[in-house]
């Protein structure tokens, strides 16, 4: 079994992509409601929770985890890969290939604090040469809402202009969603973006974590050999009449 976990519901927008991708699989997701957003936090807690919730996954069975949580992923990947004897595939904004997308104008990375802040992202950027380029913009209250289920609501609208607008002004050529939770109100953010930047081009790390995800199960040999019928649990630290549902309607959206 293939366990995934976020700091609540964005990871389930990963899961999505690696149902897809692996349909033969088993997958075990669990949500960390109750802490939610992990993007505000200090370090040292992120990386506790973390190991928290992969423990949580071992403990059902999990033989492979999927950090479907980019400040999970930032502040915590090397301590897990340290202290867990599992295979980890872990997340990180598309800044690859945003560099490759890239015209003349620059890429606007959407994502939050601890993300921005970790040297594995502004690694990854000096790596592609962009730091002239890039626009980090942090936008927590997005995550705040997505949790609360105010997905298609004109809050969550207003909560993205406000992100979007002040950078109208700008030649944007390409838009990273470096948190799982924006692939949840990607329409929102693509037609905001078309009335500001009409050639850019939205993009996140979903479908490049499958890719790795299936070479992490060939390499290890576990994958179950099945095309289809694979399984999905969830699991969610908060209230489950709460949360549960809501995981159920973004899976199945």
């Amino acid at each position: 079994m293939i366990g995934v976990f976020d700091s609540g519901l964005g990871g389930l927008a990963t899961l999505k992509d690696l149902m897809r991708e692996l349909p033969g699989e088993d997958f075990c997701y669990y949500g960390d409601n109750a802490h939610a957003p992990y993007g505000t936090k200090p370090v040292e807690q992120i990386r506790a929770l973390s190991f928290a919730c992969t423990q949580f996954l071992l403990d059902k069975g999990c033989q492979v985890v999927v950090v479907a949580c980019n400040t999970a992923s930032s502040a915590a990947i090397d301590a897990m890969r340290a202290h867990f004897s599992v295979p980890f595939v872990a997340m990180e904004p598309a800044v690859r290939p945003a560099a490759r997308l890239r015209k003349q104008g620059r890429i606007l990375v959407l994502a939050t604090q601890a993300t921005l802040r970790q040297q594995l992202f502004q690694a990854r950027i000096v790596e592609c040469g962009i730091q002239q380029a890039v626009l980090p913009v942090p936008c927590p209250q997005w995550v705040e809402l997505i949790e609360q289920g105010f997905l298609h609501t004109s809050q969550m609208e207003q909560a993205v202009q406000q992100a979007l607008v002040p950078y109208r002004k700008e030649r944007i050529d390409v838009i990273v969603l470096g948190c799982t939770h924006f692939a949840h109100i990607r329409p929102l953010i693509e037609r905001e973006a078309r009335s500001l930047w009409p050639q850019a081009q939205v993009i996140d790390g979903n479908e490049g974590t499958a890719h790795q995800l299936s070479r992490v199960l060939h390499r290890a040999h576990l994958r179950t050999g099945r095309t289809q019928g694979g399984a999905v649990q969830l699991y969610t630290s908060g209230d489950p009449a709460v949360y549960l549902p809501r995981m159920e309607a973004l899976l199945h959206s």
